[in-house]
């Protein structure tokens, strides 16, 4: 067998089992804060949390901490990195679950997960059984769910890395930085281990007053009322936050269409009425946005929002893309989503697709190749890629 195989295949095991005994290490230490302190402040306040409260918790709170884990661990493996992007050839799930099934560490890291856990549960399977008292299971259908979590969990995760690694490829800078990142490697590792780590055991004792916050206003007179409220306001925040990335958009596309509108004037060009020009913003609807005729050429056009700068848009020449969004917690990315865009237009005349507003990076994909940054104009297939900016541009001078 190649020594560098070897050399591989033992760097694999070494990572695998690394992983499983430093979430282990984290389960352990933050597990001892949330029960210790709890139970301190059940022994203050009198306040009784529900057994299977308790274990529905610690189970998401170990879920959590081994998909940080898997990431913090993985995340700069360069030799991975290099055979899942060779691998991987096209965008979409299918390419995704190609490359990641054609990796012997995901194989190395499922069998690490199952032998390891069996060995030392961590009290997980224990939590299971006490989050679901009613449905009366036994030591081994409860151990199945287990597996089941930790290893879907592993592939979720093992799917988001191959999409960050993707993005990596394709807005990495000079050559230099890409050595400098290498080198730096075990650091960085090291940093989102710890960052695990902290927020986990910080996150122990804030639950551990929290809770019993909460149960102790349901049991006073009205304090139900009082916790819906809290709910209610923390979904309402949650909804303002969102809703300032919507409205940026909303009056980035008005602007767009008054300046559209005014050029076509100018420039004597036919512009149709457009479709749900605002409500395409939140949903993405199927067709032609709208059509545009100028000195005798016709075109198809096509409206799409990059709500989030942050969230790369990838465009294919088989008129799907993927807008990829990121669960970050201070700069650190926990998952990676995958969002299917879908921009097949039919009729006759040149097919323009217009992003608006325009995320920080926008790549394009042609003929199953890997994705690589696109420019305004760039033709895929029988698209045509433009930025708002570009389009007007292109529309004021007739070079559409």
């Amino acid at each position: 067998m190649d020594k560098a195989l070897l050399k591989r295949i033992g760097k694999s095991v070494l990572r695998s089992v690394l992983l499983f005994f430093v979430f282990a290490l984290v389960t352990i230490v933050s597990r001892s804060v949330f029960d210790g302190e709890l139970e301190n402040m059940d022994m203050l306040n009198g306040v009784a949390i529900p057994l299977w409260l308790l274990g529905l918790w610690h189970v998401f709170y170990m879920l959590l901490i081994f998909e940080s884990t898997v990431f913090a661990l993985h995340r700069h493996a360069a030799e991975e990195k290099a055979a899942y992007l060779d691998k991987r050839i096209g965008v979409g799930l299918r390419a995704e679950l190609r490359a990641l099934f054609c990796s012997f560490e995901f194989y190395v890291d499922c069998a690490a997960t199952v032998i390891l856990s069996l060995v030392m549960p961590l009290g997980l399977y224990d939590c299971i059984g006490q989050a679901l008292p009613s449905a009366g299971l036994g030591k081994i259908p409860v151990t199945l769910i287990g597996l089941v979590l930790l290893l879907a969990l592993l592939l979720v995760a093992r799917l988001s890395l191959g999409r960050l690694w993707i993005s990596d490829s394709i807005s990495s800078g000079r050559e230099g930085k890409k050595k400098k990142k290498e080198r730096s490697a075990l650091f960085l590792t090291i940093k989102g281990i710890a960052f695990a780590v902290m927020v986990y055991i910080v996150s122990s004792y804030a639950i551990t007053w929290f809770v019993p916050f909460l149960v102790t206003l349901a049991n006073l007179a009205g304090g139900v009322i009082v916790v819906l409220y809290l709910f209610i306001a923390i979904l309402i925040a949650l909804a303002v936050a969102l809703a300032v990335f919507y409205i940026r958009a909303i009056v980035k596309r008005r602007q767009f269409i008054a300046d559209m509108k005014k050029i076509c004037q100018e420039r004597g060009a036919v512009l149709s009425d457009i479709k749900r020009p605002y409500l395409s913003v939140f949903f993405q609807h199927k067709g032609t946005s709208f059509t545009l005729k100028q000195e005798g050429k016709e075109y198809q056009c096509k409206l799409i929002a990059g709500v989030f700068r942050s969230s790369p848009l990838v465009f294919t020449d088989t008129g799907e893309g993927l807008r990829q969004d990121v669960l970050r917690i201070v700069r650190v990315n926990l998952l990676h989503v995958n969002t299917r865009i879908d921009y097949r237009m039919e009729g006759d005349g040149k097919k323009l697709l217009i992003v608006l507003p325009v995320p920080e990076r926008i790549y394009v994909s042609t003929e199953g190749s890997t994705p690589r940054p696109a420019d305004t104009g760039e033709v895929l297939g029988e698209y045509t890629l433009y930025t708002a900016t570009g389009f007007l541009g292109a529309l004021e001078r007739n070079i559409l």
